[in-house]
């Protein structure tokens, strides 16, 4: 089976190591034909996790950042064989680290391939010819029988148009190219608390940086403490639930003012959500308050309003054969 895969960072070690479990729990003995397409020179890193320094730390925690989506050990064997303290499921590791183990974690997967190749050019064009996708590069042209887009997303939004401002930094990664971009006595204006901008105040701090640093973002909260994933069966907010209320509304008579059959209403939806909050003993007030910290910001709607508007800030990311509740997202807008 002849692939290609078009891009070379985290994404396409993860699929590297998929295609081979597949072959391997499917039992087809299937032999495995992988070329990579990826101009970078942070192969398998990709620009997240890149060579920078070491205060620059991962959003998730080690266990989330597997190659092997089915094996957690995957990556705290790896750290702990490489001496990294801790190497738990609730660790933050330094993004560089996580990159050397994205290109170990590559090679160990290409090793086990019949062919693998990457080609250091930039995809110019797919196209569907007679069941083949033909990858075209500059210099070539090349035919598969699949092709994996492995593109990943590093584009920081330049809301302000900053982008080739004298002083303006849009992208603040590389940390290593940002802090030599500033003196000691500068004044810094960060503009954002999340993650990102945590990340730069502790280089600018860890450089010996002396002048004024300000952080500046319309809601004016840093980002809440991701605290190590909770395992949870879902009981009453789960795909069969909803899909029992569309049947119970395809066998009802339509009413005027009703959805349509086959449709669910959004405050069934949310009574769902209440039980499964109930059933985890979460209090309805108690989650208002925590996505909406400012009382002015909720106190003038009504319960549903608020509950649609919680409903929105919740991730609730289903996975067989666990469901997790992962941690809420604050809306932009909110405070």
């Amino acid at each position: 089976m002849r692939i290609a895969l078009i891009g070379g960072g985290p994404t396409a070690v993860c699929v590297m190591h998929s295609l081979l479990r597949s072959r391997s729990v499917l039992g087809s003995g299937e032999q495995l034909d992988v070329t990579v397409f990826d101009p970078s020179t942070d192969l398998w890193c990709g620009p997240n996790y890149a060579p920078d320094l070491s205060e620059a730390l991962t959003n998730v925690h080690a266990a989330d950042m597997s190659a092997q989506h089915w094996n957690e050990d995957h990556i705290s064997d790896w750290l702990r064989k490489n001496q990294v303290a801790e190497p738990v499921g609730s660790t933050f590791v330094s993004r560089p680290m996580v990159g050397l183990y994205f290109r170990d974690a590559a090679c160990e997967a290409a090793n086990d391939m019949e062919h693998f190749r990457h080609v250091l050019s930039a995809v110019t064009s797919i196209r569907m010819e007679e069941n083949q996708v033909h990858v075209e590069t500059s210099a070539q042209s090349y035919s598969f029988d699949h092709a994996v887009m492995c593109l990943g997303t590093n584009t920081f939004a330049d809301p302000y148009q900053l982008q080739g401002v004298p002083g303006a930094v849009v992208s603040p990664y590389p940390l290593s190219k940002t802090v030599l971009q500033t003196r000691a006595t500068d004044r810094v204006a960060i503009v954002g608390t999340g993650l990102a901008a945590i990340d730069v105040v502790l280089a600018l701090k860890s450089s010996g940086h002396q002048g004024p640093i300000t952080m500046v973002s319309r809601g004016g909260l840093l980002p809440p403490v991701r605290r190590p994933r909770l395992e949870y069966q879902l009981r009453h907010f789960t795909v069969d639930a909803v899909e029992r209320l569309a049947g119970l509304e395809q066998r009802e008579p339509r009413r005027r003012d009703g959805p349509t059959r086959g449709h669910v209403q959004l405050r069934d939806m949310i009574n769902l959500m209440w039980r499964e909050f109930g059933e985890a003993g979460a209090s309805r007030d108690a989650r208002f308050r925590n996505c909406f910290p400012s009382a002015s910001v909720w106190k003038g709607f009504g319960t549903n309003s608020i509950a649609w508007m919680t409903a929105r800030s919740l991730s609730l990311w289903p996975s067989n054969p666990r469901h997790y509740i992962r941690r809420r997202v604050v809306p932009t807008g909110a405070g």
